[in-house]
């Protein structure tokens, strides 16, 4: 299930950079990178999560809880990254909107 989730998170990340090579752009470009770290982190947190099940077995409690509270401070991280990325699109939306009503109300010739 880990593996699965890793390989959405890379097939995710793939078609957003695709969507903004071919000029589908929803978003200022800083959010794209934001988007690139956060697939990154979530690679990342899977890749530990998956690792620290087979690696930490035997170790010592003290290293297994520093660990995984390791692991948990990345999670935090993304989760912050995560509400970054959606302060960012409301921004980028009520932008779009402003600029949506602008463009309908300087009009000179009213439709018919």
């Amino acid at each position: 299930m880990l593996v699965g989730l890793m390989i959405a998170v890379i097939v995710f990340t793939a078609i957003e950079v695709r969507a903004w090579k071919t000029g589908y752009r929803f978003g200022p470009a800083r959010q794209l990178y934001g988007r690139i770290a956060g697939a990154v982190l979530s690679f990342l947190i899977l890749a530990l999560i998956l690792l620290g099940r087979y690696i930490l077995r035997e170790a010592d409690p003290l290293m297994s809880l520093a660990y995984w509270v390791g692991c948990l401070g990345l999670a935090f991280l993304l989760f912050v990254l995560a509400l970054w990325d959606m302060g960012q699109t409301g921004m980028w939306l009520s932008e779009k909107r402003r600029e949506l009503m602008q463009k309908t109300f300087d009009e000179k010739d009213p439709p018919s």
